[in-house]
C-alpha cells in the first residue's frame, strides 16, 4: 500500500484528460470507473439513496449483487468488479433523479458476451459531524488513509487488467455528503493513479480547478 511506495520513483503520469464541468462519467466507455462507494458497497441503493454509488447500482444492477457477498470494506480495501452492464439512462441527481428511458450498453463484449466493465468501489473518509477543515484533512494520518484506499481501488490485479483498463475515470471522491476538499482528493487519487501505472480521467463536475491540473 502506499506506506510502501514512498521511496517509489514512479513518476506522476499526466491526466489522461480534464472532463468539461457538469459531464458525468458513466456513459464514457473504456475505462475504468471510479464508485464513490459507502464502506458497506451499493450504500442505500435498496432504500432512499440517490448519489454517485446508488445511481451506478441502480443503473447497472448487476452490481448488486456484490452486496451479497462483500463484507465491509476496512481501511486498506478496495472492491473491483468486472462485467458490470448499464442497462438504464438517468437523468438528475439526488431529490431531482429520475429514470431516463432504456439504455443499450456500448461497452465492448468479452468472449464469453459479458461487457468489457470495470467498477473499482473505494470509500473515503466520512467528515460528518467531524472536523473537516484543510488542517484535519491534510493530516498525515488521513491522507495516508485516503491514498492507501484509492491505490487498493486502481491497483490492477493482473496484467491484462492494466491493459484493458490503463486509465482510470474518477471525479470528486467524497466530496459531497462526507464534506470532502475536491482539489485535495482529486491529488490523492492523481498520486494513487500513478503510483498504480495508471493516468486519471477527471470529470470534475460543478468545480473550476480543470485548468490548473491540465496545465
Amino acid at each position: 500500500l502506499f506506506s510502501h511506495c514512498l521511496q517509489s520513483r514512479q513518476p506522476l503520469l499526466a491526466l489522461e484528460a480534464m472532463a468539461e464541468k457538469y459531464v458525468g462519467f458513466e456513459e464514457v466507455t473504456g475505462l475504468a470507473h471510479a464508485d464513490f462507494a459507502n464502506m458497506l458497497i451499493g450504500g442505500g441503493v435498496l432504500r432512499w439513496g440517490s448519489l454517485q454509488e446508488e445511481i451506478r447500482f441502480a443503473i447497472c444492477p448487476e452490481l448488486c449483487l456484490s452486496m451479497l457477498v462483500c463484507p465491509c470494506m476496512q481501511k486498506e480495501e478496495a472492491i473491483q468488479i468486472v462485467g458490470s452492464e448499464q442497462f438504464s439512462a438517468y437523468t438528475g441527481y439526488s431529490t431531482r433523479l429520475g429514470y431516463g428511458g432504456n439504455f443499450v450498453d456500448q461497452c465492448q463484449r468479452q468472449p464469453d458476451g459479458s461487457v468489457k466493465s470495470a467498477v473499482l468501489a473505494m470509500d473515503a473518509i466520512d467528515f460528518r459531524g467531524k472536523d473537516n477543515s484543510v488542517t484535519s484533512q491534510m493530516s498525515p494520518e488521513n491522507l495516508l488513509r485516503d491514498l492507501n484506499k484509492s491505490v487498493a481501488a486502481f491497483s490492477p490485479v493482473d496484467a491484462e487488467s492494466l491493459h484493458d483498463f490503463p486509465v482510470v475515470a474518477t471525479g470528486n471522491w467524497g466530496c459531497g455528503a462526507f464534506g470532502g476538499l475536491p482539489p485535495l482528493k482529486a491529488l490523492v487519487q492523481w498520486a494513487s493513479a500513478s503510483q498504480c501505472c495508471r493516468r486519471l480521467h477527471y470529470f470534475p463536475f460543478e468545480q473550476s480547478f480543470g485548468p490548473e491540473f491540465s496545465a
